[in-house]
């Protein structure tokens, strides 16, 4: 009697664990996924942002001047292009191009394009990290990217 007791109190232990935790595990895959995009798109829009801002106060952008805004995403591979008299140029393109698995953001603002990209183990283990707020630093001249508000300061 304590027998099939135990046995059954166990078959309804595995059923209730594999029922909530497969649907579980698929729902933490896909924000995993989605955080990794969302930090991707986040990245494109600040180096695209910076760029027009520097445009909009007349300063001079060029190869230089991206690649200057590009660098501060020093773990990134960055793709800046402008859109200049309708024809596409090139400006610049940091970092080192992901080999195999990757993502990649694209966002237009004004008329710079910016593609971010990075692989996937990176984007992985920078998520066990994101409960950071990652961002430029204000206090920093080289615009490195340090990590806010949480147990471990400074990291990058």
């Amino acid at each position: 009697m304590q027998r099939r007791l135990l046995i059954s109190m166990l078959a309804v232990a595995i059923v209730a664990v594999l029922a909530l935790g497969i649907p579980l595990a698929f729902v933490l895959g896909r924000l995993q996924v989605d955080d990794a995009n969302q930090l991707l798109l986040r990245d494109a829009q600040n180096v695209a942002r910076n760029l027009q801002e520097r445009s909009t106060s007349l300063q001079p952008i060029g190869r230089v001047g991206a690649a200057q805004v590009a660098r501060n995403l020093s773990d990134r591979y960055v793709v800046v292009q402008e859109d200049f008299l309708g024809r596409t140029v090139r400006l610049t393109a940091t970092g080192t191009r992901p080999r195999h698995n990757y993502r990649s953001a694209t966002l237009t603002v004004g008329r710079f394009t910016v593609t971010v990209a990075a692989d996937d183990a990176d984007l992985t283990s920078n998520l066990t990290k994101s409960s950071c707020s990652w961002a430029a630093s204000p206090f920093s001249q080289s615009g490195s990217r340090s990590c806010w508000g949480c147990c471990m300061p400074g990291a990058s």
